[in-house]
């Protein structure tokens, strides 16, 4: 029986971390390394969602609206939508990567849309020229179902080429 060697100076990273990609209100983004726990205090949501959002495990197609987040899981795209920032998982799978670059796209040209004027006349009650911006959690939610959508669109073209190739051939 082989000698196991605990003197690795490459620790592995406690059960359950796992990268996420964290989009604030302005469209910056980072790489967020989090546990499960950690996620829950921040986002508020429950262990049962969070499971919801593993791509290990089989869920069906879920968004669940919580007091505090949108959990968006549909297909590929896992997500977590909050009032100001929105955390994306697995964004370094290449059916994902495309759609991070166009989710930051959105939230960038979002927040370049807010006028200050507007945010202060909008938070004392009267709005100057009666245009409505949608909040934060709707434009990232319309993006996530879009790709979504798409995904799908596509997925549900494959069969019908493919039986074109068959039967031409």
């Amino acid at each position: 029986m082989a000698d196991i060697d605990n003197s690795s100076p490459l620790r592995k990273k406690p059960l359950g971390v796992r990268p996420w990609l964290l989009f604030n209100s302005s469209g910056q983004s980072h790489i967020l390394e989090a546990g499960k726990h950690a996620i829950m205090r921040r986002t508020g949501i429950t262990g049962r969602d969070l499971r919801i959002l593993d791509p290990d495990l089989s869920y069906p197609c879920t968004i669940s609206g919580r007091e505090r987040a949108i959990i968006f899981s549909v297909e590929n795209i896992k997500a977590v939508i909050m009032a100001h920032e929105v955390l994306l998982l697995n964004s370094k799978d290449p059916a994902v990567a495309p759609f991070a670059e166009v989710l930051c796209e959105k939230i960038l040209h979002h927040h370049d849309s807010i006028d200050p004027e507007e945010v202060g006349a909008e938070f004392g009650g009267e709005n100057l020229d009666d245009r409505k911006r949608l909040p934060l959690e709707f434009v990232v939610l319309e993006a996530c179902l879009d790709e979504a959508c798409t995904w799908l669109d596509n997925e549900a073209k494959k069969p019908y080429t493919y039986s074109l190739l068959i039967f031409r051939g």
